[in-house]
């Protein structure tokens, strides 16, 4: 959840980012030069206060398997264990993502909260790259050395506590323009439509994403083991007052080479199927070439979230955003997939919110994981109302094969986040029933779970 959430009763701020920053990339489309940097060129100035610390040692590599018969898991890729996911967001708003920006970032504080993570048993930590600070002042495609070089102070401080960071970003950053504007689009797609159906903005995510790495491997490789993976895209969705969806008529061509008719319910879904599926495999093509042991996700809500009861073909809704299909990205490059979840209250049921997004008819050929889950002070007025909820939701998940969790979030609260819980309200009460220290089995049951929550197929 970045700017806004999919889920009704947070604050309604993601429609209005999209198409602000939409509008900002079309209008400097208009003035860009193309200047592109070829795929793993370097894209940071070395002129940099960063030094890799002393002791960072590689973490294990994190890779996913197949078991016959049962869900596809993590495992260490040097001892073969499994590796189950247990973490938290970590955040800074203000009032957008600011965790890394050269004039926020706050290494003190970093340094309290992995410690407190790493004592409480947790092994993988999310974080957001801001899109539109990551750029700095640079007019060219590629990402300011002072903003990595706070990733890359993160890294090192989560490699020492061993603790895995998932990278998250949405949009692009503006000096990615030149790349979105060398490539003309298709006709009848617009705004954030065309983030995944036009070959330009295709080709500037592929940048972007070898530009992060090619960072990481620039001021210090060793690192590299220690990102758990890159969230290429964190809640992507289309809309459906846009083109082409906007369209009862007609067809359109996409940059799958596709062409789909607009008053065909199951063309349109097919058009947003293939149009999934062909940018999670470019994009993630040129992360595999950056770093070829990398993990890749794009993380979604359900359609439940937006009052959606499935994938209808991106029909008109009263919430605009339809989902990626989260059974098309399994069967993409991605290497799992990644569903963001939130109770509300006692009518809530996930086995509602996961049949949404198909997640039981979904093959189980790549690991599940939810990076969200967390509770509304709406629906749950005190900590410990919500702490039993969110560990039932964890168990609930279980049996929908989901092998990770990670809430939302460590200590985002107050002015910056008012309206959910965070793990240290109240005494660390949600923590207290979270951690893997006090729960070491994230699916065993702590006396309130409701029957219904874990059905499953």
């Amino acid at each position: 959840m970045n700017a806004g959430g999919a889920r009704t009763g947070r604050p309604p701020r993601r429609r209005v980012l999209a198409l602000a920053l939409v509008g900002v990339m079309l209008q400097l489309l208009a003035e860009a030069t193309h200047v592109q940097p070829a795929i793993g060129e370097a894209a940071v100035s070395p002129e940099t206060s960063w030094r890799p610390p002393t002791g960072v040692r590689p973490l294990h590599r994190i890779g996913v398997r197949t078991m016959a018969g049962r869900h596809a898991e993590f495992f260490d890729t040097v001892t073969g264990r499994a590796f189950v996911p247990r973490g938290n967001n970590y955040i800074r708003l203000d009032p957008k993502h600011s965790t890394f920006s050269p004039a926020k970032y706050d290494p003190d504080r970093v340094e309290v909260a992995l410690r407190e993570m790493q004592r409480h048993g947790y092994n993988v930590v999310r974080v957001y790259l801001n899109s539109q600070v990551i750029g700095g002042s640079l007019e060219r495609p590629g990402v300011d050395v002072l903003y990595m070089s706070n990733v890359l102070d993160f890294l090192a401080r989560a490699n020492a506590h061993g603790l895995y960071v998932m990278l998250s970003s949405d949009w692009l950053p503006s000096n990615y323009a030149s790349i979105v504007g060398a490539s003309p689009p298709p006709a009848k797609v617009e705004g954030i439509n065309g983030v995944f159906m036009t070959p330009g903005f295709i080709e500037a995510a592929r940048q972007y994403w070898t530009d992060v790495i090619t960072a990481i491997k620039f001021l210090d490789p060793s690192l590299l083991s220690t990102v758990f993976s890159y969230d290429i895209w964190a809640e992507p969705f289309f809309q459906s007052d846009q083109q082409p969806f906007s369209l009862t008529s007609g067809f359109v061509t996409t940059a799958d080479g596709g062409t789909y008719d607009m008053s065909n319910a199951a063309s349109r879904q097919l058009a947003a199927d293939n149009a999934a599926r062909y940018w999670a495999n470019q994009v993630v093509a040129a992360v595999k070439r950056a770093d070829p042991q990398a993990l890749t996700v794009a993380s979604l809500f359900s359609p439940k979230a937006v009052g959606r009861s499935g994938y209808d073909g991106v029909q008109p809704n009263r919430d605009v955003r339809a989902p990626l299909r989260m059974s098309v990205l399994a069967e993409s490059a991605l290497d799992y997939v990644d569903l963001h979840t939130y109770p509300t209250g006692a009518s809530y049921r996930l086995k509602d919110d996961l049949d949404s997004a198909e997640l039981g008819a979904t093959g189980m050929s790549k690991p599940r994981l939810i990076g969200e889950f967390g509770a509304l002070k709406s629906y749950y007025p005190e900590a410990n109302d919500a702490a039993p909820v969110l560990a039932d939701h964890q168990v609930g998940s279980c049996a929908y094969g989901v092998k990770g969790w990670l809430l939302w979030t460590w200590d985002a609260g107050g002015s910056e986040q008012p309206h959910f819980w965070n793990a240290l309200d109240a005494n660390g009460e949600i923590n207290s029933l979270l951690a893997p220290i006090h729960r070491p089995d994230a699916c065993s049951g702590i006396g309130r779970l409701q029957p219904t929550i874990a059905e499953a197929p």
